[in-house]
């Protein structure tokens, strides 16, 4: 058990625990003021009243532990009581003054009590805080370490099975190969991720420069349409510019899109849109997938909470997880909802750069992005924008 958690002591480096010129002057004050009530027993009540009082106030500062303070309670009592009783004796006090005897030791003893639980109470919750700050540190530094530790260890065996594709022929070894990248290429993105989630959680360095947010978006939507088959809409009016990390800014956008991916079809649709809330700025990704039932969508934020289409791999369950770090280290939030398409509705919500008047943002048109076939590819690609009709 910890130090001073017994109720009884406190840590030997506690300046409770020394002789202070404090305490030197209050016992010369007490005895003082004994000998007041010794010389002047017609006039006890002064002196005592002091006594007492002063020792309420010494132990605000100096807090004795039980063991030392109940006897020093105890003894002053007594000296106390005995000139009481002298002055009874001698008549020159009343017996309703003896009530004095017991009634101030205990006022100060029950206070003092409450005061020393309340101080180990207190001693105990920062030593809990301290462990569990210390616990996490050893949680993100491990982390930290993994991630790093994976990347070599992945990039040589990723050199390797490189190596063997371009010297094997048989179909069915390249098969097992292309797995084996796959696979090797989802541990190294999962570890890219854990450390950005961890670097944004406990540094929250970030490259801040401007960035106009509708520009941003749609050149996003650009990128991802000729690299996926989808229906892409991209609706990034200029609706005002952010002081964010470009590089966080877009790896969260990215999860949001890939998201959105992985419970479309080819045939779906994916809308990625900006707007403007008073002084924030919201990106969103809809798509028409099944959506998020309502009971899951706090917890799709979470780390390793999996969520993924019948008959699909899981994913790293950490791809939203970085949304919602990315969000908070710029002082926003992220939310999921319910798509107007029928799907999913992931928002990011970021504070904007400056506040300007709402509505002096020029409104721009609507897009879609359409994927014709791509002769012998198997899968439809973007080609062109046209105009929403």
């Amino acid at each position: 058990m910890p130090p001073g958690a017994t109720g009884d002591a406190a840590p030997a480096d506690d300046p409770r625990r020394r002789l202070d010129a404090v305490d030197v002057v209050w016992v010369v004050f007490v005895l003082v003021m004994l000998a007041q009530m010794w010389n002047d027993l017609h006039n006890l009540t002064w002196p005592y009243h002091l006594i007492w009082v002063s020792l309420g106030l010494l132990y605000g500062f100096r807090m004795w532990p039980p063991r030392v303070f109940a006897p020093l309670i105890g003894l002053l009592a007594v000296l106390t009581a005995a000139n009481f009783l002298v002055a009874y004796v001698r008549g020159y006090t009343t017996l309703d003054e003896l009530t004095e005897i017991p009634l101030m030791p205990l006022l100060v003893g029950i206070g003092a009590m409450h005061a020393w639980r309340r101080s180990q109470m207190q001693h105990r919750v920062e030593q809990l805080a301290a462990l569990e700050s210390s616990r996490l540190d050893r949680q993100r530094e491990f982390l930290r370490d993994s991630s790093h530790a994976i990347r070599t260890p992945v990039t040589i065996a990723r050199g390797h099975v490189d190596l063997l594709r371009m010297t094997t022929t048989d179909a069915e070894a390249q098969e097992d190969l292309d797995v084996v990248l796959h696979q090797l290429d989802r541990l190294s993105h999962l570890a890219g991720r854990l450390l950005s989630i961890e670097q944004l959680q406990t540094t929250r360095m970030l490259d801040r420069v401007p960035i106009e947010v509708g520009g941003f978006l749609e050149a996003v939507g650009r990128r991802w349409s000729v690299s996926a088959a989808r229906t892409w809409v991209v609706d990034a009016p200029p609706v005002g510019v952010v002081r964010a990390d470009e590089h966080r800014l877009e790896e969260a956008v990215d999860a949001l899109v890939e998201n959105a991916l992985r419970f479309t079809t080819v045939d779906g649709t994916v809308r990625l849109s900006c707007r403007r809330d008073g002084d924030t700025v919201v990106v969103e990704v809809a798509d028409d997938g099944p959506g998020i039932p309502e009971a899951d969508r706090e917890a799709v934020f979470d780390r390793f909470f999996h969520r993924h289409p019948q008959g699909e791999e899981p994913g790293t369950g950490l791809g939203l997880a970085l949304v919602a770090a990315v969000a908070a280290a710029h002082g926003g939030t992220a939310t999921a909802g319910a798509a107007p398409e029928g799907g999913a509705l992931l928002s990011l919500r970021i504070p904007l750069a400056v506040a300007t008047p709402a509505g002096t943002a020029p409104s721009a048109p609507q897009q879609t992005v359409a994927e014709p076939p791509v002769a012998g590819a198997g899968v439809t690609q973007g080609a062109g924008v046209r105009g929403a009709p």
